[in-house]
């Protein structure tokens, strides 16, 4: 397997980079750079750490040549899913600004992930924002693909977004809604996987907890709200949702395939999942009023979707 990296390390053109993962000779993996700049987003970081992690550390390596600027991928903790050390000097981490490449296993490797969270130099309500979003996809993952995930969260302070990444290799989301609901392809997978009340537990929309299905549709919902980025890719297939347009009002439809996006079914197959977004922390005010109104595009989007007597999910029930 190889992975490019290049100076494009924005979620709105991360669809290059996997176009470009080779993922022929699935023991051994090579990451190198194209050009002499490199920048990586925490989907890019993920999804690598993840194939590292498919192929095995000793079997996976970066290239020697990285240019200076690579050091990205040192501060970000590639280097530890690979076999050789990074030539550059001594990294320093800005907890501030980041939380390097991590798996998280258990519980406790969860509640540090929050605490790490907590650190970012971002306002109270963001980080917030960011603990709910990653508990929900760390939940998610942990849930459903049965592999720990990989997880990376970095703050831009010149655009003041932060970038977040969890991706698992296991059975992907086809795999996990195929005994139930039988999708077609990993694109209808993927945008049976983020209507509201959808999972693999269950046939009936909801399943048989109140909040089941809740998680990517709420994911999905605060990337529309923030008017951002929001992306996944599962097999072959990728549903990313596009910016929004601040001229226009914002709904979130119960179908994905309604909202403004792109859509394919023809990237190289990716053994697994990963779900990646933007969050803007100048867009959000209140974290509550903001779940609030996810709820609320929830129940009306159930309804939109299956006109039967539904109910509010108490997505609030668990500390972050």
């Amino acid at each position: 397997m190889k992975v490019i990296f290049s100076n494009q390390g924005n979620l709105r053109n991360v669809r290059k980079f996997f176009e470009k993962i080779d993922l022929s000779e699935p023991g051994r993996l090579e990451v190198r750079a194209a050009g002499g700049w490199v920048a990586a987003h925490p989907a890019q970081l993920a999804i690598t750490a993840s194939l590292a992690l498919q192929a095995g550390k000793w079997e996976s390596e970066i290239d020697e040549k990285m240019p200076e600027s690579g050091k990205i991928l040192a501060e970000m903790g590639l280097y530890e899913f690979v076999r050789n050390k990074a030539t550059f000097g001594a990294e320093v981490r800005d907890e501030g600004a980041m939380v390097p490449l991590m798996m998280v296993r258990d519980e406790g490797e969860r509640a540090e992930l929050m605490r790490r969270i907590g650190r970012l130099m971002i306002g109270v309500e963001q980080r917030r924002m960011v603990q709910y979003v990653v508990g929900c996809l760390v939940d998610n993952a942990l849930g459903w693909s049965g592999v720990a995930p990989v997880v990376a969260v970095k703050y831009y302070p010149k655009t003041r977004k932060v970038g977040i990444a969890v991706c698992d290799a296991g059975k992907g989301v086809w795999g996990s809604l195929d005994e139930v609901w039988r999708p077609r392809n990993d694109l209808e997978a993927i945008r049976m996987a983020l209507r509201p009340g959808v999972t693999g537990a269950s046939e009936g929309l909801g399943g048989a907890n109140v909040a089941a299905g809740m998680g990517l549709f709420a994911v999905r919902g605060m990337a529309k709200l923030m008017r951002n980025y929001f992306l996944v890719y599962s097999g072959a297939g990728m549903y990313e949702l596009m910016r929004g347009d601040r001229r226009l009002k914002r709904k979130l439809r119960a179908d994905p395939i309604l909202d403004r996006h792109f859509a394919t079914n023809d990237l190289p197959p990716f053994l697994g999942t990963l779900v990646a977004m933007d969050v803007s922390v100048d867009e959000v005010g209140s974290f509550q009023g903001m779940m609030n109104e996810v709820t609320r595009m929830y129940v009306g989007a159930l309804v939109e979707a299956d006109e039967q007597q539904t109910y509010i999910p108490k997505i609030m029930g668990r500390n972050v």
